[in-house]
């Protein structure tokens, strides 16, 4: 949209290429805990002198303390076979019309997870 609407599309795509650089797709996840959709090497582009970039680290140990062991599943923003469904049924019909418990929710949206292997 950048180079299309601009009146110097030279100036323009400078300023995009020079923005989507590896070193600033890493910083932008550094600093926001934010995935960047910038590919990055984390061992290369990860930036090692910038003060801040260790105040996510807190939450980081907790998730890993926590969910350890875990399967990863594919949220809803990645969905698959019924799970948009199941979610919609128990979520946003069957939770605030009364017609199941939370544990059926629960039950429900686990048993159509997309689960990565």
């Amino acid at each position: 949209m950048a180079l299309k609407t601009s009146k110097n599309p030279d100036i323009a795509k400078d300023i995009l290429k020079f923005a989507a650089q590896p070193k600033y797709g890493a910083l932008w996840t550094a600093l926001t805990q934010i995935p960047s959709a910038i590919k990055y090497d984390p061992v290369k582009d990860w930036p090692k002198d910038l003060k801040g970039v260790d105040q996510w680290k807190w939450y980081w140990e907790e998730m890993d303390r926590v969910y350890a062991g875990m399967e990863r599943a594919v949220g809803p923003g990645v969905s698959c076979g019924d799970f948009v469904d199941a979610r919609t049924a128990a979520i946003n019909e069957g939770l605030p019309q009364g017609l199941i418990t939370v544990d059926e929710a629960i039950k429900k949206v686990d048993a159509k997870l997309c689960v990565k292997k």
